[in-house]
């Protein structure tokens, strides 16, 4: 939930400009509450995109299913499954590819990686 609105925050208002007074405001909570759970900013910015990689690269293992099939049906499965993911989750593609500059520096060459 928390990175859910955060997400529309930073879509929004995008990353820099968000402050976490107002996700706490949005999700009803304390500041503290929030860091609770992330030390910082910047972690729900890498949480969002370790939640996102994780996505596309079990998308790009493929499936059991997939197994046997020629390698250009299980290419296009694949393709679909990504456009599929994005298409179903709008908000985090679009902070997945606006926001990317603001990552660590090690996150960014893992993302990257």
């Amino acid at each position: 939930m928390i990175l859910d609105e955060a997400a529309l925050l930073f879509k929004r208002n995008g990353y820099r400009k968000t402050r976490l007074e107002e996700l706490a405001q949005v999700l009803g909570v304390t500041r503290p509450a929030i860091y609770y759970h992330f030390k910082a900013k910047q972690d729900l910015l890498v949480a969002m995109y370790m939640t996102g990689m994780d996505a596309l690269n079990g998308i790009a293992a493929g499936s059991e299913e997939d197994e046997g099939l020629p390698a250009v049906e299980q290419f296009w499965r694949r393709i679909e499954a990504h456009a599929t993911y994005i298409a179903s989750y709008p908000v985090m593609a679009g902070i997945f590819f606006e926001e990317e500059e603001e990552l660590p520096e090690d996150v960014h060459a893992e993302v990257r990686r």
